[in-house]
């Protein structure tokens, strides 16, 4: 391959003071910095690592991204053109003798690399190892794989894939095939999410059994010396089934969960899109979670997934709406992964109905996920979201992306194919962690007519009495909010709204 056919022009003495400052790629077009001295001041991600057969050749593959730029469906046009551009536009740096403390990885950022176009190759820059020993260190950047932290959390949520964590050994070919494998997966799974300690843990991609997840719960007490988490009861009773599913595991000294778990708000799609309410101890606050893991994609260009991955969604949301009013607290968090970058239709269609994106708030150039395809540099994008609804999204202080999985490679970490038991690359996919702090949302009637029905508002609570019917409420623009049995009361949140019970109209104007 032509890159690497002038390893040995890198090798040239230590570059001379003057550099231009340039832009990457705008000003390497037609082999414009050939032999120059450039300092390359926009920002560039490091976007693949590889070791030469020389101990003291390094490479890194960089790329730049824009603030909030994001990949669209890997499998659309939009996609290939940016892979495109990626291949014919990225460079390499190669560094001799580098500085001990160049410690560079996957998703590292960095500002003023400075360097020499390579004679021929204007996507190649040699590294200037007088400029960098001079300011007695490499070029700053800040490593990703920093475990994310919120000061003013009071509670931590943590999503995450597990990439086929079976005991249905040999099910599929990412899942475990003996006890061997099953063991050294669970131990790079505790190694890494131990570190997290979080009040509920959002699992994907675990097995549709009775067990599962209390062999979880019981490692992380092990290993945290504790018996403090719990695992949510899922009520399954096979012990086996090669089913992946989604569940949830908790701090049973921080929060609880109420009512009944509820594995059907997708429809068909059962135990991969639970829905539960917990509540926070100390505060008596609580706040629907719904762990979602959608229908993958299908490998192909014209993907008929995006259509089941619709059908969930839709069901999700229309359940969840219906639940938020309904409830004494409207909170919904819905965590997990989509199979769906950003700009896809199901994001899109989330945020239509009111959602906030939180990662992408918090961390608008942030990525969960990493997808290598034909030796291209990778790209690095959101399947993995933190969706908030209204008034849930104001009790959210922070989310991100914890990059222990993306940063490193299969053949290095994996389970599968090494013998390493590090935390690092257990997944696919990065955990994600949410930090939360709860209050409640004030809500109180400022107005109500009632024609006929008798219809009461005591703290909040909308009260209904002698409907025999079922209650549907609307807003003023004429779209049903919800329905539900006729019962004698329920809350709303903030809102117009028409509450229609035996034929009578009731105009509800909540503040």
């Amino acid at each position: 391959m032509k890159r690497y056919l002038f390893v040995a022009a890198l090798m040239i003495a230590a570059l001379a003071s003057a550099q231009t400052e340039v832009v990457f790629p705008d000003d390497f077009r037609f082999g414009e910095q050939c032999d120059k001295k450039v300092k390359i001041i926009n920002e560039m991600y490091v976007v693949a690592t590889m070791h030469s057969a020389y101990e003291y050749a390094y490479m890194a593959d960089f790329f730049p991204r824009m603030p909030g730029e994001l990949y669209s469906d890997p499998y659309s046009a939009e996609y290939q053109e940016m892979a495109d551009m990626n291949q014919d536009t990225d460079f390499q740096l190669y560094y001799f003798n580098y500085p001990s403390d160049m410690n560079i990885c996957i998703g590292m950022s960095f500002k003023d690399l400075v360097g020499t176009g390579a004679s021929g190759y204007e996507n190649w820059v040699g590294y200037d190892q007088s400029y960098y020993a001079a300011l007695g260190h490499g070029p700053e950047g800040t490593d990703p794989r920093i475990k994310p932290t919120f000061p003013d959390a009071t509670l931590t949520i943590c999503s995450a894939n597990l990439k086929w964590y079976m005991t249905n050994f040999g099910c599929s070919k990412d899942a475990a095939s003996d006890s061997e494998e099953f063991e050294r997966q669970t131990t790079k799974i505790i190694n890494g999410l131990s570190e997290v300690q979080a009040d509920i843990y959002a699992f994907i991609e675990v097995e549709q059994n009775a067990s599962i997840l209390t062999v979880l719960a019981n490692r992380l007490n092990t290993k945290l010396s504790t018996d403090k988490w719990v695992a949510v009861d899922r009520g399954i009773t096979d012990e086996t089934s090669g089913y992946q599913s989604c569940g949830f595991v908790y701090n049973k000294e921080t929060v609880q969960p109420v009512g009944k778990y509820d594995c059907t708000i997708s429809g068909g799609f059962q135990h991969r899109s639970p829905l539960m309410l917990f509540e926070e101890i100390s505060t008596g606050e609580r706040f629907y979670l719904n762990c979602i893991h959608m229908k993958a994609k299908d490998g192909t260009y014209a993907d008929p997934n995006e259509a089941t991955r619709m059908e969930q969604v839709e069901k999700i949301a229309n359940k969840l709406k219906l639940k938020s009013v309904t409830s004494k607290d409207p909170d919904v968090l819905i965590v997990g992964d989509y199979n769906s970058y950003s700009a896809e239709n199901p994001i899109t269609y989330l945020k239509e109905q009111g959602y906030t994106e939180e990662l992408v708030k918090y961390d608008p150039e942030g990525y969960s996920y990493r997808w290598d395809h034909n030796n291209r540099a990778p790209a690095f994008g959101y399947l993995d979201h933190v969706m908030a609804n209204a008034s849930m999204s104001k009790q959210v202080v922070g989310a991100k992306a914890w990059h222990i999985n993306t940063t490193y490679k299969d053949a290095d970490y994996s389970f599968k194919k090494s013998t390493n038991t590090e935390m690092y690359r257990y997944s696919d996919h990065d955990p994600v962690i949410v930090g939360l702090k709860l209050y409640t949302v004030p809500s109180s009637v400022f107005s109500i007519e009632t024609p006929h029905t008798v219809v009461r508002v005591e703290g909040g609570t909308v009260r209904v009495e002698g409907a025999n019917d079922e209650i549907s409420i609307w807003t003023l623009t004429g779209t049903l909010v919800g329905t539900v049995d006729a019962t004698d009361q329920f809350p709303l949140p903030q809102g117009f709204y028409i509450i229609k019970a035996d034929n009578d109209i009731h105009k509800v104007i909540i503040q």
